[in-house]
């Protein structure tokens, strides 16, 4: 899903800007006509971005008032912050749309310029530059392609991505069911033209339901309100899911994730009074011409938290304020443009299926690394006494690749990996011998029972399970814990082991 998401963000930008706002009089037929225009002609975009601060952020004073290590000691984080909100952004996009709106490729160059200020004695000017190249064919739709080039500062290479990419990437979080089917199939979808033409009418209806409206036929200026904004934001949710398979969603149990932060979002103010406000000015044929934008946010972080029932410690209500403005234009030429595209060789690009592998043999090979270097990841209860380190044993046995099983006391696990060392190990509470296989092993404590789990030390985990805690890590406050382990023999050697 996460894949699909990230081509559907793609497929907007070369689609063009999903229409942005508001309520009754005058008409927003000039977004259609604009929607409409973005997805069958040629277009250029050129614009900014800027942000500032409204407000002093008072935790950060506190943050530098209790500096308590050696990063407070040396950096001034309100200077530094501050300093962010005082970055800029310029860009330009093309867009070509051939075969009656079937081919499009675009290609967008973006600067920034960032102050990073240290401390008084020390600061930067950091300017970054990021470049997109995208091609989409939908003329067969049966063997509907795209092809997706980035330049970015983190990499001296381009990074390459297409549909082929894509579709043989695996996903070890999906059931069989859900990875058999194609994982563009939903973006297609959502861009064939009715549905399109659907999506633009759902949203725009919903500008008219939740923001108001002004202007004349040459410019029209757009409002939102706190309220209205995040029911606009819920209502973009709703139309962009209903494209999905129910059976994704329900799997990935994206509207349950979200569902706490929207219940929290409706209690606690997010936005300032004019939460969005959207000003377009509209050419001869009633499609924008230029568009400028202002997000307000006056947000308090503490009343998020707590709405959200996460964990508050170190913020108070009176030092959590967050205020600040985003404001951006863009202006629009509809014109024939010619797209740029850099020349790739091997030495001056990679692409995603080399970073990251794909198809069924790089599922394989995933598999038998996730084996080989286990994660316990666990809700149930770490324990720790005296700088000792416990962790639960029916989580660890299950990791390490084994069936677990409990009777009056004698824990008795089964191998049902080809990683798991032994073919079975047997343990009691209480006691510190443990039998593995036809041999013995004598542990450091013995495993013990704390409410209604088994612990055992870690020690004697890295131990029993020829392997190394790479990290140990553990929250009293949520009552979970993860270990990454590292396992001291490599597949050669396992036989060896048993």
């Amino acid at each position: 899903m996460k894949k699909v998401i990230s081509f559907a963000l793609l497929s907007a930008f070369i689609s063009g800007s999903l229409p942005v706002s508001a309520a009754n009089e005058p008409s927003l037929d000039f977004l259609k006509a604009s929607f409409r225009a973005s997805r069958y002609e040629s277009v250029t975009q050129t614009g900014t971005l800027s942000g500032r601060l409204n407000k002093p952020v008072n935790i950060l004073s506190e943050l530098d008032k209790n500096a308590n290590n050696a990063l407070f000691g040396i950096v001034d984080v309100k200077a530094l912050i501050e300093g962010l909100f005082d970055s800029s952004i310029s860009y330009e996009a093309k867009q070509k749309t051939e075969d009656n709106g079937n081919v499009i490729s675009c290609e967008m160059h973006m600067k920034s310029g960032t102050p990073v200020i240290i401390n008084k004695n020390l600061s930067l000017d950091v300017n970054m530059g990021y470049s997109i190249w995208a091609e989409l064919d939908l003329a067969d739709k049966e063997n509907a392609s795209f092809d997706y080039i980035m330049s970015t500062p983190m990499s001296r290479k381009y990074l390459t991505m297409n549909s082929e990419d894509l579709n043989n990437m695996p996903d070890m979080s999906l059931s069989e069911e859900i990875t058999a089917e194609n994982p563009m199939d939903a973006v297609w979808e959502m861009l064939d033209e009715d549905n399109m033409d659907e999506m633009s009418d759902r949203l725009i209806e919903s500008i008219y339901q939740n923001a108001h409206i002004s202007g004349d036929s040459s410019a029209v200026t757009i409002t939102f309100t706190d309220t209205g904004l995040k029911k606009y934001i819920a209502d973009i949710f709703e139309t962009v899911f209903s494209f999905y398979d129910e059976k994704l969603l329900e799997e990935l149990n994206i509207k349950e994730s979200l569902a706490p932060l929207e219940q929290a979002m409706k209690k606690v103010p997010v936005f300032g009074n004019k939460a969005l406000v959207i000003s377009c000015k509209l050419d001869s044929q009633g499609r924008i011409a230029r568009e400028d934008f202002e997000i307000n946010v006056d947000l308090n972080l503490f009343d998020l938290l707590t709405a959200l029932d996460a964990d508050t410690d170190g913020l108070t209500k009176a030092d959590s304020e967050l205020c600040f403005t985003l404001s951006g234009t863009t202006e629009l030429t509809y014109e024939s443009v010619q797209i740029s595209k850099p020349e790739l060789t091997a030495e001056n690009s990679v692409s995603v299926a080399e970073l990251g592998g794909n198809g069924t043999e790089a599922t394989a090979e995933y598999g038998e690394q996730y084996d080989k270097y286990p994660y316990i990841h666990t809700d149930e209860n770490f324990y720790g006494s005296n700088g000792e380190k416990y962790v639960p044993v029916r989580a660890m046995l299950e990791t390490f690749g084994y069936d677990v099983s409990y009777d009056s006391g004698t824990i008795t696990a089964t191998a049902n990996s080809k990683y798991s060392e032994y073919d079975a190990i047997v343990m009691a509470i209480g006691e510190k011998t443990v039998k593995i296989g036809s041999n013995t092993l004598t542990l450091e404590k013995a495993p013990f029972i704390i409410g209604e789990r088994s612990y055992l030390l870690l020690d004697d985990v890295e131990k029993l399970m020829n392997a190394s805690a790479e990290s140990y890590n553990y929250s009293p406050h949520y009552k979970s814990g993860s270990i990454f382990f590292c396992r001291n023999a490599d597949e050669e050697n396992f036989d060896e082991i048993k």
